[in-house]
């Protein structure tokens, strides 16, 4: 006689798998940190996620081979490349997949440059020194690296994270974070709501995320899916640089002048009476100031070069007309 006490069990999908897979093999232990600033190094991430926009398999250098080698006609080379470049055919998946590139580069480049702040400067690491860590992190870090444990547990996706870290694990007093910064930081913000959209509800709006950008404008998108242009993606990619881009010169100019000053208010400055280290000649300065500057500067903008030996300059002008 059947038990008719059992579980309804009539199987409405197949049967799972073992995966079999191990975590462990998914990473690669010959990797090496970059000597680059933050800066460049978020750049580069930028400039990858760009190639993967219109050639992710990166075939564009298979078929100019193949039309170099005479195996396809120009006609045809013609037609991959148009193919390539057509900038309508992205599919939406696949532009909110860049989408959180983006917004991982910029965690990634302020994650950097705090942990090699700290790692040169005196003051930010004075600010961190009663912070706790992991006694995992503190086995395996390098002593370089060990900042990066700091803020292991801390998100940058919101304006109030992001000014509060800042402060806090760079030790900033007296100077307000940069209107600038914050303005730029509430578009940020609403790249982040893109983002849960995205990672939690495969790109569709939710009520919550349709509130924080603007009920009136966006009550009406609630259940409905992004749908992510090409100069949609560029303008995303536009305020995340423009976000790094601010940050990496308001931290360059804060740390700056704390070395040489202290702040008396939210716009002044005056000498400091003491602990000023510089002897002020670029030979006897030199190692010091590059370490700071090569934490900070980028190079490969097409619109501007930094200069080491007049950044210095400058840098000793300001000391002399301190108050």
């Amino acid at each position: 006689m059947a038990n008719n006490h059992s579980i309804y069990s009539y199987r409405i999908n197949d049967y799972s798998t073992p995966s079999g897979w191990t975590t462990s093999s998914l990473f690669d232990a010959t990797f090496t940190e970059s000597t680059t600033s933050a800066i460049d190094t978020f750049y580069s991430k930028i400039k990858e996620l760009n190639v993967l926009i219109l050639d992710p398999r990166n075939f564009r250098p298979l078929f100019d081979s193949l039309h170099i080698a005479g195996t396809i006609s120009t006609d045809a080379h013609n037609d991959l490349n148009h193919a390539i470049t057509d900038t309508t055919s992205i599919k939406p998946v696949f532009s909110n997949l860049i989408l959180l590139g983006y917004i991982s580069a910029v965690e990634s480049f302020i994650r950097e440059i705090l942990r090699r702040i700290i790692t040169i400067d005196f003051d930010a690491r004075k600010a961190c020194e009663l912070r706790t860590i992991a006694y995992g992190a503190a086995l395996f870090h390098t002593p370089d690296m060990l900042p990066e444990a700091l803020l292991e547990n801390l998100t940058f996706l919101s304006r109030e994270n992001i000014e509060k870290v800042l402060k806090d694990f760079i030790g900033i007093v007296k100077i307000p974070i940069p209107k600038n910064i914050s303005d730029i930081l509430i578009e940020y913000e609403n790249v982040c709501q893109l983002r849960h959209c995205i990672v939690h509800r495969f790109g569709k709006l939710g009520a919550n995320n349709a509130i924080k950008l603007g009920l009136d404008s966006h009550g009406i998108y609630i259940e409905k899916p992004i749908k992510l242009t090409y100069t949609a993606l560029q303008n995303v990619a536009s305020v995340c640089s423009n976000l790094v881009k601010d940050i990496n010169q308001f931290l360059w100019e804060y740390v700056m002048m704390r070395l040489i000053a202290e702040p008396v208010n939210q716009s002044t400055w005056k000498r400091r009476t003491s602990g000023v280290t510089w002897a002020w000649d670029f030979r006897k300065d030199k190692k010091r100031f590059k370490n700071y500057f090569d934490t900070f500067v980028l190079t490969g903008s097409a619109s501007y070069a930094a200069d080491v030996h007049t950044a210095y300059s400058e840098y000793k002008l300001k000391y002399t007309l301190l108050p």
